[in-house]
This record gives structure tokens, C-alpha cells and sequence, in this order.
């Protein structure tokens, strides 16, 4: 399985400067987003009422965001920065889940996950007083997660559902 995206949006602006009504008119700008998701799922029967399903999935996104503007009526077609954002994010995890069903009121699921979460991110920005284009953003970072759960199911009336479990992460 599987689901994807891709995001694109620009302007272009004007070197004239008499077609400098609006601030847009005179801004070059990029955007981009783009994402996807993939994984696979194996469901394996261990009985007649037990069922062993385990997942890997993956992530990621990319994510760009770039302006430059026409400061200067002197000089129409230079562009000069106004600031740009980079990030790139995603994942992974891994889970499998045991159910059981004891009888037609009574059932069983327990389950561990694990996985990674990761992010690089650099923005740099015009400081409109010095005139001066520099890096705000720079980092980076990554976290593992683990969680496990235990959820009972019982139906004692059949207009009548009790649930309860726990989880821990």
C-alpha cells in the first residue's frame, strides 16, 4: 500500500516598475510540497480465532519555501532575497497486533510498535533594518518510540459493549 503527493506553486512578478502596484508584483516566489507514505502488512492466521498481523511503514516529506523580491527601481531584474525555508521530515515504524476471540462476547488484542521519527530544517531570512540575509533555522533531530497496548472486548447484552486496556509508551 501506498499514497503519494506532489506540490508546486510559484510567481513570477514584473521587472517593470510601473507594474509595481501591489508588493506581489514585484516577488519571485517557489513553493513545493511533496509527501509519501508506503508500507506492507502481513496478516497470518494461527488458528481458528487468533490472528498475528504485523506492518512496516515508511514516510517522508519535503517541504520548500523560497521569496525573492525586486528592491531596487534602479535595478528592475535584480532579485534579492527575502528569506527560504527547507525542511524534510519522516519515519518509519513497525507494529504487530495478536487478537483472539475467546467466544461470540469475548475478545483479545495485544500489540507492540516501534519506530524512528527524524527532521532536518534550515530557514535563512533579509533582516529589513541591516538589509543583511542570514540563517535562523539550522537543526536537526531524530527520536526512537516504542509503545505497547493490551485491549479487552465484551459483549455481556447484545446492546451492551465494555472495552478497556491499557497502553504504554
Amino acid at each position: 500500500w501506498g499514497i503519494g503527493g506532489l506540490s508546486h506553486t510559484s510567481m513570477k512578478g514584473s521587472d517593470d516598475p510601473a507594474e509595481w502596484v501591489y508588493p506581489e508584483s514585484r516577488v519571485s516566489m517557489n513553493f513545493h510540497y511533496n509527501m509519501g507514505a508506503g508500507g506492507i502488512t502481513h496478516t497470518k492466521s494461527l488458528g481458528g480465532s487468533t490472528l498475528l498481523r504485523t506492518t512496516l511503514a515508511v514516510n517522508a516529506g519535503e517541504h520548500s519555501y523560497h521569496k525573492k523580491s525586486r528592491l531596487d527601481p534602479e535595478e528592475p531584474g535584480k532579485l534579492f532575497p527575502l528569506y527560504g525555508i527547507d525542511m524534510i521530515e519522516g519515519g518509519t515504524v513497525v507494529s504487530s497486533t495478536l487478537s483472539h476471540v475467546f467466544g461470540p462476547g469475548l475478545s483479545l488484542r495485544a500489540g507492540l510498535e516501534g519506530g524512528n521519527r527524524f527532521y532536518w530544517l534550515t530557514g535563512d531570512a533579509r533582516d529589513y533594518e541591516s538589509g543583511i540575509y542570514e540563517k535562523f533555522l539550522d537543526g536537526w533531530g531524530d527520536c526512537l518510540l516504542a509503545s505497547a497496548f493490551l485491549q479487552g472486548k465484551y459483549l455481556p447484552l447484545p446492546f451492551l459493549t465494555l472495552t478497556g486496556g491499557m497502553h504504554v509508551s
